[in-house]
């Protein structure tokens, strides 16, 4: 399914201009525009690799994978806080996803450790005591005080942790089984994992390979993973397939090289069909780079994709300018779009 846009009997997304208010159906391939272009490593005064930017709160989290990590709200070109510490971060967001007190950021190969950072003072960092030799990659949170998190160097397990704000400590939990981590059928890698949006009772992972990269939601509750397909993807090394995120009941599978598909689910373990297909070429003609993307997030259902792309680029990709008005008839909403002049 390739339609600009559906008619159904739902809320749709309903757009002032260019602001997305609500997004429950995706957008489909030719109706994404830039809102911003945001250069965090000009701001921070390095220039290296974008890795997994987040999105919580209203706030898009851009770690600079050797240097630290920025902030700044979703729709601006304005970071309004910083962190330069020299060591690796791999992912960074507040506490619970929406504290306003302290940002926990995941290290990697030469930071092991999870680290406790305050907003009042980013140089206020406290490195968690707990478990050694996690070398947490990307995490995303299961309440306000667990998360889920993939391994930069035990690549194919997820692990459970409990995180406790004052005084600071990591715990591994032991929901699953008594090491508190599984190990998945992940061939090389798990970049990023991410509790699902309607379907919250699961999280979402793919395997980091070329070629045929396969990709799985895993219970929450038992550990236990389902295979939901597998995707054809080019690209070197180890970039292939990024980011797996449910949002809105749609799975987006993001690929450095390839672009990002989306496709309906049946329900949380069942993959159904194709509905959109942004392509490499696509999104390159949007942010104006060839370079790999390292990492995106999907915001409110699909009104917002925020993309990692280039040396210290992350790109927001919002529909194109259109006012969309959904117009209820018997109970089947049949939406019009209508163009601005």
């Amino acid at each position: 399914m390739n339609t600009k846009f559906a008619a159904a009997g739902m809320v749709i997304a309903i757009m002032v201009g260019a602001t997305a208010v609500l997004g429950a159906v995706p957008y489909a391939s030719g109706t994404l525009q830039v809102e911003t272009t945001m250069n965090v490593g000009i701001d921070m005064g390095v220039s290296n690799s974008v890795y997994n930017p987040r999105s919580f709160a209203g706030y898009n989290y851009v770690p600079q994978l050797w240097e630290g990590f920025a902030r700044y709200p979703n729709g601006s070109d304005v970071v309004d806080k910083c962190h330069l510490n020299g060591e690796q971060m791999r992912m960074a967001g507040p506490f619970g996803g929406n504290s306003t007190t302290y940002v926990l950021a995941a290290g990697g190969s030469n930071n092991d450790y999870f680290s406790r950072l305050d907003f009042a003072n980013l140089d206020n960092r406290v490195v968690a005591a707990g478990p050694a030799d996690l070398e947490p990659n990307s995490f995303d949170w299961l309440d306000d005080d667990t998360v889920i998190f993939s391994s930069y160097e035990n690549r194919k397990n997820l692990y459970l942790a409990d995180i406790v704000a004052e005084p600071f400590s990591v715990a591994l939990n032991t929901t699953w089984n008594a090491n508190g981590y599984v190990t998945t059928s992940a061939t090389t890698r798990i970049r990023n994992v991410r509790i699902g949006e309607t379907y919250g009772d699961y999280a979402y992972y793919g395997d980091a390979g070329v070629s045929t990269a396969k990709f799985w939601a895993i219970n929450l509750a038992t550990g236990a993973e389902t295979e939901l397909g597998a995707l054809s993807v080019t690209g070197d090394g180890s970039w292939g397939l990024w980011t797996v995120q449910e949002a809105g009941g749609y799975l987006y599978l993001h690929t450095s090289h390839d672009g990002i598909y989306v496709y309906n689910m049946t329900d949380a373990t069942t993959l159904g069909s194709l509905f959109t297909y942004h392509t490499k070429a696509e999104l390159d003609a949007l942010v104006g780079l060839t370079d790999p993307s390292w990492g995106c997030d999907v915001v409110d259902g699909g009104a917002r994709i925020v993309l990692g792309v280039g040396n210290g680029k992350t790109v927001e990709l919002i529909p194109e300018p259109a006012t969309l008005t959904l117009i209820a008839l018997g109970g089947l909403g049949l939406l019009k779009r209508r163009r601005r002049k």
